[in-house]
């Protein structure tokens, strides 16, 4: 399986996931990075999983909409793209709102906060 492989064997299969991303095999692309991604994996090729998924992205209309509101005591800006490939890995096209880092109480306080004119179904708060 895939996800048991170590990290120079998943670096090596990433090869042949940029081959297909660039023969616009847009659908196996996505399978072959699901297949070969773990949650397990260190962050370094995660962000790998997620900037491949960026050049992907638009052309998996199968991917459900969702809104995803982020609140952290901490810049986690770099943490937003490897969410957005893990909500895609379960069938969700993410649309991000990051509130400024070490604003949480105020920006869920203020009715009037760019949070609520983004609506998000769902939160992560750190």
């Amino acid at each position: 399986m895939l996800n048991d492989m170590d990290t120079p064997l998943k670096k090596e299969s990433l090869k042949e996931v940029r081959q297909k991303i660039a023969s616009g095999q847009w659908r196996e692309s996505f399978d072959s990075l699901a297949g070969l991604s773990s949650p397990d994996d260190d962050f370094v090729l995660q962000t790998k999983y997620a900037q491949f998924f960026k050049d992907m992205a638009d052309h998996l209309p199968q991917l459900k909409t969702i809104r995803v509101a982020v609140l952290a005591s901490s810049t986690v800006t770099h943490f937003n793209d490897v969410l957005k490939f893990w909500l895609a890995r379960e069938g969700f096209a993410a649309s991000i709102y990051e509130a400024e880092y070490s604003t949480i109480h105020q920006t869920i306080i203020d009715p009037h906060s760019p949070l609520y004119e983004f609506n998000p179904g769902g939160f992560f708060v750190y």
